[in-house]
């Protein structure tokens, strides 16, 4: 037998082969990496009858390859279980031998398909020629193989055969398997692609053009955080007599007390922290770096890891495997697995899984406590207010309910066809396209009337001027219908024109809101009350769908779309889901309105006895309210009550009744003497709006708010001079 005391390994015979001189220190490296003695003398014995092997075959060790492993492998009889673990141990010895440059750096092991060649010439030019990152093309790589794989399979690729058919054919096969994040990843890859090949010279057509976007809408979920009391019970459970459970709570820290992404803790070094100044430094998105206080309860469980439970090892990263080989973590979904662990060992069970709902719970927690969006995005480390806005949808406490009173060629044929196509495409992607679906519709068969068989320019802004009793405005938003039509044609028909943008240029002017009053508020629900029939639902759904208008500031189309399972009557808030531009968020309820709503439902019950009816406000025969139904109704009710236009501004419509709850809110927050710009991000959110902007609007609608904020400009004046 072969063995010395200073060894790591025994074998019966002494190694031969090309591998002998390097048995040795191959060993060496699996005991640094963490390997156990009786881990590392199978795979010594292994690499001894790999370089046997080698030896009858006469390969030199410079000469190794993955395929030679390979071949080896396959001549080796299976022996149960001990066979497993076979292709780790060589391929850990390839790279031992590849990091002494014994050998080199593998190449291929088969001949590049042609469709492999495109890709990789592909993916050298994002690489160099774009200096894109290498997470941005393992991203693209895999579309462009699938899309050249489905349209040329395994045959010869010609890339002046593909059109714009096979492009959103290919889009909407994926739009239906993929998540709207990884569909948009796909369209992003396909133009990206497409663009190149148009650079190169392979095709002639803009296909680009062709390729459909996707909804990328910021801000559309509501934050899924994770309850303070589980947070807490999490810790609780988590064992810290163990290495591992010494790991493990300080990851847990981190994420609860200091709100770290999963890839900034496992990118975290024994030099992120500076033990002295109390900063631990993160490399967060982009690269960006930023330093932290340390809390001291977080900065004991990292020390206490250190000293217990950290294994002994040369490599720098701070949170490292328990397991062999010791080395870091590797990827943030490391972080994800120790969190669920976690939280199966709490017994909690939650909708969402993953560590980012521990960022979501600290946010939503500083926000309870009184810290300002500022100060949360700050600790986040977000690049944008916007980005922290979403954490005033869980404002509670910024805004309550202020009223309590509720209780080829283009041919013709082939022009429509495209537009079904076009609408098809982008409705399948996530798009609703009411307004743009009818408008291009009529352009369509204004086209048709004209004989025109393709867009021209001229065309396009004739038909968008056609309305002329309307604002400038929505002559442009008309054109805009148009330009996205015409980008989508222009990869079948090269004569198609793409107006230009700005066109025609013009400000929206809005209209002002109807004031309605608090006694107009009244006579509306006592004249829902009084609709017939006299024992029908009807009356009592308009009575409570305006009364929750009036003081939640809903849109209409989100209160006609609640459904049982959206009303929580216990805590008293209201989920709303996917409404404008995919925005989901939750609305607290005043006591008052609960048991309106609660009154409400009861009633309407007893009207669907034995029958499953979801949406909330339904007619007399159970199908869920119109939007005309909603209209009518109110325009009648404006009229039994005598609601006039105001002055030069328009009748009372049904959405003022929204923009009278947003200005209500605005003039408490002035009267009590609170910091309404600080405020106001609580109340975009609240009402669902996109931007901030959008909310600022307010303050400029009704002179009552004006006054009000003059006066306290005025007053600080004061105060500085």
């Amino acid at each position: 037998m072969e063995q010395t005391d200073d060894r790591l390994w025994s074998l019966l015979r002494a190694p031969e082969g090309p591998l002998v001189p390097y048995i040795d220190a191959f060993a060496r490296q699996l005991n640094e990496h963490g390997f156990k003695r009786y881990s590392i003398a199978p795979q010594i014995r292994l690499v001894a009858k790999f370089s046997r092997w080698l030896k009858a075959n006469h390969i030199g060790v410079e000469r190794v390859t993955e395929e030679h492993v390979q071949r080896f492998l396959r001549r080796l009889k299976p022996r149960r279980s001990s066979q497993l673990g076979f292709d780790a141990a060589l391929h850990r010895l390839i790279v031992f031998l590849q990091q002494l440059d014994v050998i080199d750096e593998q190449a291929p092991l088969a001949e590049a398909t042609p469709i492999q060649m495109v890709v990789g010439a592909f993916a050298q030019h994002l690489r160099q020629d774009r200096a894109l990152s290498h997470a941005t093309f393992v991203q693209y790589v895999p579309f462009i193989e699938q899309f050249l794989a489905e349209r040329f399979g395994n045959g010869v690729i010609d890339l002046s055969d593909l059109c714009a058919a096979d492009v959103v054919g290919f889009v909407r096969r994926q739009a239906v398997r993929l998540s709207q994040v990884r569909a948009r990843c796909a369209t992003i890859a396909l133009r990206s692609f497409l663009r190149y090949l148009r650079y190169r010279g392979e095709i002639r057509l803009d296909l680009a053009a062709a390729v459909p976007s996707v909804p990328n809408w910021s801000m559309t979920g509501i934050p899924r955080a994770i309850a303070a009391e589980h947070v807490r019970a999490v810790l609780a459970n988590c064992r810290r007599d163990t290495p591992v459970g010494c790991r493990d709570y300080a990851i847990l820290l981190l994420l609860a007390r200091l709100g770290l992404r999963a890839g900034e803790i496992v990118a975290l070094t024994l030099e992120s922290i500076d033990w002295e100044s109390g900063c631990l430094t993160v490399i967060g998105k982009g690269g960006q770096e930023s330093q932290l206080p340390l809390p001291c309860e977080v900065g004991e469980a990292i020390a206490i890891y250190l000293q217990r439970g950290r294994p002994g090892s040369a490599c720098r990263t701070l949170f490292l495997r328990a397991n062999a080989p010791i080395r870091g973590l590797g990827s943030q979904t490391s972080i994800g697995s120790i969190v669920n662990a976690a939280m199966t060992r709490a017994g909690i069970a939650t909708t969402h899984k993953g560590s980012h709902q521990f960022r979501h719970a600290l946010a939503c927690e500083m926000l309870r406590q009184g810290a300002t969006l500022t100060e949360i995005g700050s600790l986040l480390r977000h690049r944008h207010s916007k980005t922290t806005g979403i954490y005033a949808k869980v404002d509670f406490g910024g805004i309550a309910p202020a009223q309590s009173a509720l209780a080829g060629r283009c041919t013709m044929i082939t022009l429509r066809a495209l537009l079904d196509d076009y609408l098809t495409t982008r409705r399948a992607l996530g798009f609703k396209l009411h307004s743009e679906g009818t408008g291009l519709t009529t352009f369509v068969t204004f086209m048709e009337q004209r004989q025109a068989d393709h867009i021209t320019t001229a065309l396009a802004l004739a038909w968008a001027q056609q309305p002329t009793s309307v604002q400038v405005t929505q002559w442009a938003r008309r054109l805009s219908f148009v330009r996205g039509f015409a980008r989508y044609c222009s990869a079948v028909d090269l004569r198609t024109e793409v107006p230009p943008p700005n066109l025609i240029a013009g400000r929206y002017l809005r209209p002002q809101p109807y004031f309605f009053a608090d006694g107009d508020i009244t006579g509306l629900l006592k004249a829902a009350l009084n609709l017939p029939p006299d024992d029908g639902l009807r009356r009592w759904t308009f009575h409570c769908l305006l009364g929750l208008l009036s003081v939640t500031g809903l849109r209409t189309c989100e209160a006609r779309g609640l459904t049982l399972d959206d009303i929580d009557l216990d805590a008293g808030v209201l989920t709303i889901r996917s409404s404008k531009f995919g925005k989901s968020r939750l609305v607290p309820l005043h006591a008052s309105t609960v048991r309106v709503l609660t009154d409400y439902l009861q009633r309407r019950q007893g009207f669907f006895t034995g029958r499953v009816v979801d949406q909330v406000f339904v007619n007399d025969h159970g199908t869920p309210l119109s939007h005309d139904q909603a209209l009518d109704t109110f325009k009648h009710l404006t009229k039994v009550i005598g609601l006039l236009a105001q002055a030069e501004r328009r009748r009372p419509h049904l959405h003022d009744l929204r923009h009278r709850f947003a200005l209500e809110t605005l003039l408490a927050w002035y009267r009590d003497g609170q910091e309404v710009e600080r405020r106001l991000p609580v109340l975009s959110a609240y009402l669902g709006h996109t931007e901030v902007r959008d909310t600022y609007w307010y303050l400029s609608a009704r002179p009552e708010l004006l006054k009000l904020a003059q006066e306290r400009l005025e007053r600080r004046w004061e105060q500085m001079s």
